[in-house]
C-alpha cells in the first residue's frame, strides 16, 4: 500500500493505466480520477475522492474513510470487500458518471443524486443507505438505477424520475 501526502493539494490520475496495491492519503489530501484507469487491488482510504471526466477507478480491495465522494463523470467500481464504507460521515454527491461493481457502497452521511447511474451485479452490488441517512434525488432529470438501492434510511424525491432496469442476481 502506498502512502500519499498531497498536503492541501490533490493527487490526480489524469491518463494512462495504474495498477496499485492500495493507497492511503494523508488527512486533508484529495485524490482525483479524471482520466485513464486506476486499479487498486488492496485497501484505499482518502478524505476526498473525486471521479470525473473519463476517469475509471476500480476499487478491488476495502474502500474506507472517504468523507466526501464526488462523481460528476467517469466510473467508480467497488469489487472488493462486500461492504465498502465511505467514512463515519461519508457522503456521495452523484451528478454524473456511474457507480457500480459487485460490492456494496454504503452511505453513512446524507447524500445527493442529481445525475448519473447506479449499477451493480451479484448479491452485494448495491448502494446501501444507512439508517438515519437521506439520499435525495434532486432535479428534473430521469436517472437510472441498474443495480440495487438498499434503503434503511430515507430516499427523498425532489423532482424528476428514476428508471429502474433489471439487475440479475
Amino acid at each position: 500500500t502506498q502512502y500519499v501526502d498531497a498536503g492541501l493539494g490533490t493527487l490526480a490520475f489524469n491518463k494512462g493505466t495504474f495498477d496499485l496495491a492500495g493507497l492511503t492519503a494523508a488527512p486533508g489530501s484529495k485524490v482525483a480520477f479524471t482520466g485513464g484507469t486506476t486499479n487498486f487491488s488492496g485497501a484505499y482510504k482518502a478524505d476526498t475522492t473525486t471521479v470525473s471526466g473519463t476517469g475509471t477507478a476500480n476499487f478491488n480491495g476495502d474502500y474506507t474513510g472517504a468523507t466526501t465522494n464526488v462523481m460528476s463523470g467517469g466510473t467508480a467500481n467497488f469489487n472488493g470487500s462486500p461492504f465498502n464504507t465511505v467514512g463515519n460521515k461519508g457522503v456521495l454527491n452523484l451528478s454524473g458518471g456511474t457507480v457500480g461493481g459487485s460490492s456494496s457502497f454504503q452511505l453513512v452521511g446524507n447524500s445527493v443524486w442529481t445525475g448519473g447511474t447506479i449499477t451493480g451485479t451479484g448479491t452485494f452490488g448495491k448502494v446501501f443507505v444507512w439508517p438515519d441517512v437521506v439520499l435525495e434525488k434532486v432535479g428534473p432529470d430521469t436517472l437510472t438505477l441498474g443495480g440495487i438501492l438498499w434503503n434503511e434510511g430515507k430516499v427523498k424525491f425532489s423532482g424528476g424520475q428514476i428508471t429502474i432496469t433489471t439487475n440479475p442476481l
